[in-house]
């Protein structure tokens, strides 16, 4: 199908709000340094355009984020792209694959249906450090941790024992009861096309000391 037909589908289909592999999409968008929300430069054209897309445009395609990413066959049009075609289960079943755990007693964590939640930090300073390790027995190798905003600095180092520690740091100049999603996108080594990245969005909320 062609690029038009391609953004037709998109704007005559209703959104797939709360599908996993739409939220999770629409959050490695928003913290994607191509999107104009995170002033990404644009065309004439693409400045259009951006004036009724809500979530921005890609600088990449052109195209408003929140309808690129509802069409189930197209990819991120990044290089390498940040997610690609999804085929029906295979992103849930991936998913399942991975396990995330933390060594902070003060944070617990649990295996939601979008993603997994790290819960129960407190931020007492003007900076808020946050650590979880990411386990999978899949032959992966991290290609980018994003976040769904500006503010969170995340981080994805491999171990010496194979396991991925992501740290996450996050001002505090934010409302008392904060959230943020941080996405780890791992490639499947010896493995291309469809099914080859698997995106592990992590939902972090916190609450600040005033």
């Amino acid at each position: 199908m062609s690029k038009a037909g391609d953004m037709a589908e998109a704007y005559l289909n209703k959104l797939p709000d709360g599908e996993r592999w739409y939220e999770h999409r629409k959050s490695i968008c928003a913290g994607c340094p191509l999107n104009s929300k995170n002033g990404a430069e644009l065309s004439a054209l693409q400045k259009v355009t951006a004036l009724v897309a809500k979530d921005g445009v890609c600088s990449v395609c052109g195209c408003p984020t929140e309808r690129k990413t509802s069409v189930k066959h197209l990819e991120c049009p990044d290089t390498p792209p940040k997610w690609t075609a999804v085929e029906a289960g295979g992103e849930d079943k991936a998913l399942k694959d991975f396990s995330v755990s933390v060594e902070d007693p003060s944070l617990k964590v649990e295996a939601g249906k979008l993603n997994f939640v790290v819960s129960g930090g407190i931020c007492k300073s003007e900076i808020y450090m946050v650590a979880f390790t990411i386990k999978t027995k899949l032959n992966v190798e991290v290609i980018s941790t994003s976040s769904s905003c500006g503010c969170t600095k995340p981080l994805t180092t491999k171990t010496k024992d194979g396991e991925y520690l992501v740290t996450a740091s996050v001002t505090k100049d934010k409302p008392s009861n904060y959230t943020t999603t941080v996405n780890v996108t791992f490639t499947r080594k010896n493995m291309k096309g469809k099914g080859a990245l698997v995106t592990v969005p992590v939902l972090i909320k916190f609450k600040k000391t005033v």
